[in-house]
């Protein structure tokens, strides 16, 4: 059997932070013995398969000043078409000190692609360009905050915090959830406290899948 994979609709704009493609199809072609060939469509929404996340990796990017909020199968690309630059993987140490040291290199040949998989699942990563002061001079490094997963989610909801004056009252993780589905404008109000026992702190989860 021989098999091949056309990826289609990845929408490229002009300028890519403004609106990054959030479909894409894949077509599989698959010739078996009997010469039939089958096409199988998958379409990509959202979180499904992932979102591509295109970055333009260049000196003072606009996407830098913020922290990108993804979801699990997402897939960030690096892409730049002038200088010379590479990714590298930073702890929060070195992403805050723009220090290569204990960083990882990812690649230095445009693009450069990172897939957010389920390890790094309710965790924040943190990147940066290792060339001569790109980082620290250009400003080129940027965090990714990963969404937790369903099963993290649903886990952490047993869980109780902590609020309201000197953190005295004491209400479930699951109680937070509906509140802030009901309107997202109390993740602000619950989730900004800090302290061992807050929101912040115990319903990392609830807090981090609400943010916009």
């Amino acid at each position: 059997i021989k098999s091949r994979s056309l990826t289609l609709c990845r929408m490229q704009q002009s300028i890519y932070y403004n609106s990054p493609p959030r479909h894409s199809v894949t077509i599989k072609m698959i010739n078996t013995n009997f010469y039939k060939v089958l096409l199988a469509f998958t379409f990509c929404y959202g979180t499904i398969l992932g979102a591509i996340i295109n970055v333009d990796w260049k000196y003072d990017c606009d996407q830098c000043s913020i922290t990108e909020v993804v979801d699990v199968g997402d897939t960030a690309i690096f892409e730049w078409s002038a200088s010379r630059h590479n990714v590298f993987s930073l702890p929060f140490s070195g992403y805050e000190s723009c220090s290569f040291a204990d960083g990882e290199y990812i690649g230095s040949s445009s693009p450069v692609s990172f897939d957010f998989t389920s390890s790094v699942s309710g965790k924040i990563l943190y990147f940066g360009c290792g060339v001569g002061a790109h980082c620290i001079g250009a400003g080129m490094k940027m965090a990714f905050e990963v969404k937790c997963s369903p099963r993290q989610s649903k886990k952490e909801r047993k869980k109780f915090f902590k609020f309201g004056k000197n953190l005295v009252k004491s209400k479930s993780c699951r109680w937070l959830f509906r509140k802030i589905e009901k309107n997202k404008n109390n993740s602000l109000k619950y989730c900004q406290s800090i302290g061992k026992q807050s929101a912040s702190r115990r319903c990392k989860c609830t807090c981090r899948n609400f943010k916009s």
